[in-house]
């Protein structure tokens, strides 16, 4: 199965390879991602299960 999520960052020394993955995974499980939040250094995000 083809990857669905690519994610990038802004600065090169931040590495997402780990959060595409993750996406990756919880798409092939049923899951897309609603929307990702950050406050007080702390990554909120909001998987919405796909019907």
């Amino acid at each position: 199965m083809a990857d669905h999520y690519e994610a990038e960052v802004n600065r090169g020394d931040l590495d997402v390879g780990s959060l595409t993955r993750a996406l990756n995974k919880r798409h092939e499980g049923g899951w897309k991602l609603s929307h990702i939040f950050e406050q007080a250094g702390n990554t909120i995000m909001v998987w919405e299960q796909v019907k």
